[in-house]
């Protein structure tokens, strides 16, 4: 039919499936095709969302530069267009490449500024996706509480409709700070973090399972080491009892277990 914004669309969506599968190639391909259909529709949403995705396909590979680039282009064209959602979701995601980078004083600057942006416009997954990492900016810095209290906030706001994948990723955040914070714990207490961290990684897992193919190289190699030490800690028989724990959880039982105790 000739229907080119279509054609982009659903090229975009093959190249989610493919970065989903852990295929970079394949999905740079189709993120690829999609944008320039896309610049000849001119439509800036289909634009946007395919240098998103191959922003993320370049972050996922550890290739800053490049994510970068595809992440400024989107802020750009925000801009010309004066479509301020676009420009927060660019800044929240230039956040995230200066974040794995190790600035964690810009990184926390542009993600406070397309948070302001989200509330502004009420985004409800920006708003979450940039308490997300400003969590992760804050555990970096070894600010525990805040890490916590912005994954969480996160969580809630992923809970209020039902967004399976930011769902996800804050249970997989809060399961890498508790593996942190157990080193910190008594013999007794660290042992019962480390039970709380493997079942939250289980149930993330669990609740979407291409989360660790979407994570950047950063938080992949980080989730790695987290659920490693936790095995190591547990020992294989404790640490697959918490494993299938987890994963036997409802969303909601998994999000009520990783919110306890916690006033959100």
């Amino acid at each position: 039919m000739g229907d080119k914004l279509w054609v982009s669309h659903w090229f975009r969506c093959l190249g989610g499936v493919a970065q989903s599968q852990g295929d970079y190639e394949r999905a740079t391909q189709l993120y690829e095709e999609a944008l320039i259909l896309a610049r000849e529709v001119g439509d800036p949403d289909e634009i946007s969302d395919d240098l998103s995705g191959l922003g993320n396909v370049a972050l996922a590979q550890g290739d800053y530069l490049q994510a970068t680039q595809r992440f400024e282009a989107a802020r750009s064209l925000g801009q010309e267009r004066n479509m301020k959602l676009i420009g927060a979701f660019a800044i929240s995601n230039l956040g995230r490449v200066t974040w794995v980078q190790g600035d964690f004083e810009l990184a926390s600057k542009q993600l406070k500024e397309a948070l302001m942006i989200h509330r502004g416009t009420g985004a409800k997954i920006g708003i979450g996706f940039a308490l997300h990492y400003l969590g992760r900016v804050f555990q970096s810095q070894t600010a525990y509480g805040a890490a916590r209290a912005h994954y969480a906030e996160s969580l809630a706001v992923a809970r209020e409709f039902g967004y399976r994948d930011g769902i996800a990723s804050n249970l997989e955040a809060l399961a890498t700070l508790a593996v942190v914070q157990g080193h910190m714990e008594s013999t007794p207490r660290r042992f019962e973090e480390l039970r709380r961290a493997t079942r939250l990684f289980g149930t993330s897992e669990n609740l979407y399972p291409p989360l660790r193919f979407e994570m950047s190289a950063a938080e992949r190699a980080n989730h790695d080491q987290a659920v490693a030490t936790a095995h190591a800690a547990l020992g294989e028989e404790a640490f697959a009892a918490a494993w299938v724990e987890g994963r036997s959880m409802t969303m909601a039982q998994a999000v009520a277990y990783a919110l306890k105790d916690h006033d959100c």
